[in-house]
Protein backbone atom coordinates (compact mmCIF):
# COMPACT_ATOMS: atom_id res chain seq x y z
CA UNK A 1 0.00 0.00 0.00
CA UNK A 2 2.87 2.47 1.03
CA UNK A 3 4.39 1.77 -1.83
CA UNK A 4 1.42 1.98 -4.38
CA UNK A 5 1.47 5.96 -2.79
CA UNK A 6 5.22 6.36 -2.93
CA UNK A 7 5.00 5.07 -6.78
CA UNK A 8 2.33 8.05 -7.31
CA UNK A 9 -0.58 5.63 -8.25
CA UNK A 10 -3.62 7.61 -8.55
CA UNK A 11 -5.59 5.37 -6.52
CA UNK A 12 -5.36 2.23 -4.22
CA UNK A 13 -8.39 -0.27 -3.72
CA UNK A 14 -9.40 -3.31 -0.69
CA UNK A 15 -9.07 -6.62 -2.53
CA UNK A 16 -9.38 -9.85 -1.38
CA UNK A 17 -10.28 -10.98 2.73
CA UNK A 18 -9.63 -7.54 3.42
CA UNK A 19 -13.28 -6.94 1.03
CA UNK A 20 -15.19 -9.07 2.47
CA UNK A 21 -13.88 -10.01 6.34
CA UNK A 22 -15.00 -8.68 9.49
CA UNK A 23 -13.62 -4.88 9.67
CA UNK A 24 -13.99 -3.47 5.97
CA UNK A 25 -14.43 0.15 7.71
CA UNK A 26 -11.47 -0.42 9.63
CA UNK A 27 -9.48 -1.80 6.57
CA UNK A 28 -10.34 1.77 4.77
CA UNK A 29 -9.19 3.93 7.49
CA UNK A 30 -5.58 2.11 7.84
CA UNK A 31 -5.58 2.49 4.04
CA UNK A 32 -6.18 6.50 4.16
CA UNK A 33 -4.14 6.39 7.05
CA UNK A 34 -1.16 5.12 5.30
CA UNK A 35 -1.87 6.85 2.42
CA UNK A 36 -1.95 10.29 3.84
CA UNK A 37 1.26 9.66 6.04
CA UNK A 38 3.22 8.74 2.85
CA UNK A 39 1.98 11.72 0.62
CA UNK A 40 3.12 14.09 3.59
CA UNK A 41 6.39 12.61 3.86
CA UNK A 42 6.54 12.79 -0.13
CA UNK A 43 5.63 16.24 -0.13
CA UNK A 44 8.22 17.28 2.25
CA UNK A 45 10.81 16.21 -0.70
CA UNK A 46 8.21 16.05 -3.44
CA UNK A 47 10.33 14.94 -6.42
CA UNK A 48 10.42 17.13 -9.85
CA UNK A 49 7.45 17.35 -11.36
CA UNK A 50 7.30 15.37 -15.30
CA UNK A 51 8.23 17.63 -18.47
CA UNK A 52 5.13 17.79 -20.65
CA UNK A 53 5.86 18.83 -24.13
CA UNK A 54 1.89 19.04 -25.46
CA UNK A 55 0.54 23.07 -24.84
CA UNK A 56 -2.06 22.10 -22.90
CA UNK A 57 -0.62 20.48 -20.40
CA UNK A 58 2.04 23.54 -20.11
CA UNK A 59 -1.25 25.35 -19.46
CA UNK A 60 -1.90 23.15 -16.88
CA UNK A 61 1.01 23.37 -15.22
CA UNK A 62 0.96 27.15 -14.98
CA UNK A 63 -2.52 26.79 -12.97
CA UNK A 64 -0.86 24.25 -10.85
CA UNK A 65 2.23 27.16 -10.01
CA UNK A 66 -0.48 29.32 -9.43
CA UNK A 67 -2.11 27.60 -7.10
CA UNK A 68 0.58 26.83 -5.16
CA UNK A 69 1.52 30.18 -4.38
CA UNK A 70 -2.07 31.10 -3.03
CA UNK A 71 -3.13 29.78 0.56
CA UNK A 72 -6.31 28.19 0.70
CA UNK A 73 -6.50 28.35 -3.28
CA UNK A 74 -8.15 25.46 -5.00
CA UNK A 75 -8.27 24.05 -8.59
CA UNK A 76 -11.59 24.59 -10.26
CA UNK A 77 -11.56 22.93 -13.85
CA UNK A 78 -14.62 22.21 -16.17
CA UNK A 79 -14.49 18.80 -18.24
CA UNK A 80 -16.98 17.45 -20.39
CA UNK A 81 -14.65 14.41 -21.09
CA UNK A 82 -12.35 14.35 -18.14
CA UNK A 83 -9.17 15.54 -19.84
CA UNK A 84 -8.82 18.33 -18.24
CA UNK A 85 -8.84 17.16 -14.31
CA UNK A 86 -6.93 13.95 -15.82
CA UNK A 87 -4.26 16.14 -16.92
CA UNK A 88 -3.89 18.64 -14.07
CA UNK A 89 -3.96 15.67 -11.66
CA UNK A 90 -1.16 14.43 -14.01
CA UNK A 91 1.27 16.98 -12.54
CA UNK A 92 1.07 15.78 -8.73
CA UNK A 93 0.73 18.88 -7.19
CA UNK A 94 1.23 18.80 -3.25
CA UNK A 95 -1.25 21.32 -1.77
CA UNK A 96 -4.51 22.83 -4.13
CA UNK A 97 -7.49 20.09 -4.32
CA UNK A 98 -8.58 19.83 -7.48
CA UNK A 99 -12.77 20.35 -8.14
CA UNK A 100 -13.92 19.13 -11.62
CA UNK A 101 -16.89 20.20 -12.83
CA UNK A 102 -18.71 18.07 -15.38
CA UNK A 103 -21.61 17.42 -16.91
CA UNK A 104 -21.74 14.15 -17.46
CA UNK A 105 -22.31 11.33 -15.31
CA UNK A 106 -19.68 8.47 -16.84
CA UNK A 107 -17.01 10.97 -16.50
CA UNK A 108 -17.95 11.50 -13.31
CA UNK A 109 -17.82 8.24 -12.16
CA UNK A 110 -14.23 8.16 -13.77
CA UNK A 111 -13.14 11.08 -11.99
CA UNK A 112 -13.45 9.49 -8.77
CA UNK A 113 -10.45 7.38 -9.42
CA UNK A 114 -8.31 10.22 -10.40
CA UNK A 115 -5.79 11.05 -7.71
CA UNK A 116 -6.44 14.42 -6.22
CA UNK A 117 -9.68 15.18 -7.85
CA UNK A 118 -13.23 15.58 -6.33
CA UNK A 119 -15.77 15.28 -9.04
CA UNK A 120 -19.00 17.44 -9.06
CA UNK A 121 -22.19 17.49 -11.77
CA UNK A 122 -23.46 20.41 -13.25
CA UNK A 123 -26.12 20.29 -16.05
CA UNK A 124 -25.81 21.78 -18.56
CA UNK A 125 -22.77 23.70 -19.15
CA UNK A 126 -23.95 26.97 -20.97
CA UNK A 127 -22.44 30.37 -21.29
CA UNK A 128 -19.12 30.18 -19.30
CA UNK A 129 -19.52 33.17 -17.18
CA UNK A 130 -23.29 31.88 -15.95
CA UNK A 131 -21.49 28.32 -15.40
CA UNK A 132 -18.98 29.66 -13.00
CA UNK A 133 -20.64 31.34 -10.99
CA UNK A 134 -23.75 28.65 -10.70
CA UNK A 135 -20.43 26.15 -10.11
CA UNK A 136 -19.19 28.86 -7.42
CA UNK A 137 -22.74 28.94 -5.89
CA UNK A 138 -22.88 25.29 -5.93
CA UNK A 139 -19.79 24.59 -4.54
CA UNK A 140 -20.88 27.05 -1.68
CA UNK A 141 -24.30 25.33 -0.93
CA UNK A 142 -22.21 22.01 -0.48
CA UNK A 143 -19.79 23.78 2.00
CA UNK A 144 -16.57 22.59 -0.82
CA UNK A 145 -15.68 26.11 -0.74
CA UNK A 146 -16.05 29.24 1.79
CA UNK A 147 -15.56 33.24 1.60
CA UNK A 148 -12.40 34.20 0.75
CA UNK A 149 -11.00 30.99 -0.90
CA UNK A 150 -8.65 31.88 -4.35
CA UNK A 151 -10.23 29.58 -7.24
CA UNK A 152 -7.71 28.96 -9.69
CA UNK A 153 -10.26 28.41 -12.77
CA UNK A 154 -9.51 26.23 -15.58
CA UNK A 155 -11.78 25.76 -18.43
CA UNK A 156 -11.20 26.08 -22.02
CA UNK A 157 -13.88 27.41 -24.71
CA UNK A 158 -14.45 25.65 -27.97
CA UNK A 159 -15.25 27.98 -31.08
CA UNK A 160 -15.75 27.72 -34.41
CA UNK A 161 -12.16 26.82 -35.46
CA UNK A 162 -9.94 26.35 -32.09
CA UNK A 163 -9.48 25.48 -28.92
CA UNK A 164 -8.92 28.12 -26.21
CA UNK A 165 -7.43 27.56 -22.97
CA UNK A 166 -8.52 29.57 -20.14
CA UNK A 167 -6.90 30.23 -16.48
CA UNK A 168 -8.87 32.30 -14.18
CA UNK A 169 -7.96 34.00 -10.70
CA UNK A 170 -11.08 34.43 -8.51
CA UNK A 171 -11.63 35.11 -5.24
CA UNK A 172 -14.97 33.73 -3.92
CA UNK A 173 -17.23 36.17 -2.41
Amino acid sequence: MANAVFEQADCVMLSGETTVGKYPLECVQVLDSIARRIETELAADFPELAVFIQECMKVFRAAVVLANEFPRSLLLVFTRHGTNAAGISAHRLPRAPILAVTDSLETLRHLKMVRSVEPFMLTPFGEPKATIERATASLLKLGRISLGDKLIIVSDVQTKDRRIDSIQLRTVQ
